[in-house]
């Protein structure tokens, strides 16, 4: 995963005392123990900026070395001509403002309207020029300075890994599921995605040929390993080791970042098998996997790796509880084994393709059953042109019952852009903007870091409205 890069230059007016309370130099030190700790890459000026002519300098330094944003702090009071060098250099900025050492006597920084005067520049200048600020010591040890800078870390890493990125389909989308409809193009403009069409016949060629394969045995062997619970014979689990290999290898081979599967119906007819276990080990494994050819919902996915760096998952919603206001997400058997709770997964036969045999007939198919941990995650759904995105926030929470069998919980505690949300408002979000019924999921609470990555890249988000008793 590449790094983000961030740049970082102390602007001053030297009437005031920014060179006497070390605000740089302390900023500094403090930035570059923040950068390691939220692993970006810090790009910094060593001494504070205070003339036109070594703004320009610095701006042409900064757009030299790349960097993804550049952070400048009103150590002072600051001279708006200095501004615009490095507007013109960079697209991405932010403003740090530093608070008054002292409130009495003479005032010792005035950054608070340094910050002010030089927002209000470069927005005249460029009236369409997002730029976000940041309040804070400049020790950097402020919990709101910090938590702010993460959602800008997390946004911009997604919006950095995310271009040049490769999604490989593997065949099309399953049959009937015409909502997941995606446009390459779209995709390519707005977000920078590549989307790389792939045979599966292949896939079933290179199976056929890796069960004694070194890598399949060891992936076989973690699969084993990692559950609490074996129900099928070993060769399922073979079975399942292969199309992870033979993925992974087809990943390698085509520079792939993730990929949309379809799970069904070939699998089923040529192989007698379902994918759900290999998805699972390879979401958990860093190759980002979606069921049923879902192209939309594995750029979804991607997102939502490259903003929290776990696994994610994907999900359809199942059953609704509004007296409680909980919804269970669930699918057929692709959970990874990080979203296991205390009872960790099952590798067992796959219900729904199963469910139907008559007594006696040969099962067919496994699946990675698990019931999520609690904890809070994140919902989300990249539209198939990149346009938009549906977002909402929810906790993992017991619910009144076990999960179907396959990969599932019940989700409460519903918010949108901090708003409580209810269930009747989620069956209403669907209705007025016909969402897929696939919904990516991430671990932690990530809205504010999707909302600004939609914001640098300039799709809408999609809000939640609250539900009536008409149709509107």
């Amino acid at each position: 995963m590449k790094k983000v890069k961030i740049g970082m230059a102390g602007l001053y007016f030297s009437n005031f005392q920014a060179k006497e309370y070390q605000i740089y130099k302390r900023s500094l030190s403090a930035m570059y123990n923040i950068a390691e700790r939220m692993e970006f890459e810090l790009i910094s000026m060593d001494g504070m900026i205070s003339t036109r002519e070594k703004a320009g300098e610095s701006a042409e330094y900064f757009k030299s070395e790349g960097i993804d944003f550049l952070l400048l702090q009103a150590s002072s009071l600051i001279l708006g001509d200095i501004i615009l060098p490095f507007a013109e250099a960079v697209e991405r900025i932010g403003f740090w403002v530093v608070p008054e050492p002292v409130l009495q006597g003479e005032l010792p920084l005035n950054s608070l309207t340094g910050f002010n005067l030089g927002v209000s520049v470069l927005r005249k200048n460029y009236p369409d020029r997002l730029v976000k600020w940041f309040y804070g010591s400049p020790d950097g040890d402020d919990p709101d300075f910090q938590d702010r800078l993460c959602i800008t870390v997390s946004a911009l890493r997604c919006l950095k890994n995310l271009k040049g990125s490769r999604i490989g389909l593997i065949h099309d989308v399953v049959p009937t599921f015409i909502n997941l409809t995606f446009d390459s193009e779209g995709l390519k403009n707005k977000l920078g995605v590549e989307v790389v069409t792939l045979p599966l016949d292949k896939i079933f060629q290179r199976t056929s040929n890796q069960e004694t394969d070194r890598e399949t045995i060891a992936i076989g062997e973690e699969m084993v390993k990692a559950a609490a619970g074996i129900n099928v014979p070993k060769i399922e689990v073979t079975k399942s080791s292969v199309i992870s290999s033979s993925l992974l290898d087809i990943a390698d081979k085509n520079h792939l970042d993730a990929i949309a599967l379809r799970c069904w119906p070939e699998f089923q007819d040529v192989m007698h098998l379902a994918p759900c276990a290999s998805v699972s080990y390879l979401n958990d494994h860093g190759l980002i996997t979606s069921c049923e050819g879902d192209l939309p919902g594995a750029v979804s996915m991607l997102v939502s790796w490259f903003i929290s760096r776990e696994a994610p998952t994907m999900n359809d919603p199942v059953a609704i509880d509004p007296e409680q206001n909980l919804i269970q997400m669930w699918h057929c058997g692709p959970g990874p084994v990080s979203w296991a709770d205390e009872e960790g997964q099952t590798l067992d036969w796959h219900h729904t393709l199963n469910r139907r045999i008559h007594e006696g007939e040969k099962k067919a198919g496994l699946s990675s059953d698990i019931s999520f941990k609690k904890g809070p995650v994140t919902l989300l759904h990249v539209a198939g042109d990149g346009s938009s995105v549906f977002v909402m926030e929810a906790i993992v929470v017991k619910g009144p019952s076990k999960p179907y069998p396959g990969s599932g919980g019940w989700i409460g505690k519903l918010t949108c852009n901090g708003e409580p949300c209810t269930t009747a408002d989620f069956l209403q979000c669907i209705t007025m903007y016909g969402l897929e019924h696939h919904y990516p999921i991430m671990r932690g609470h990530h809205e504010d870091a999707v909302r600004e990555f939609a914001s640098w890249t300039g799709i809408q988000v999609l809000e939640i409205p609250k539900a009536e008793r008409y149709v509107k």
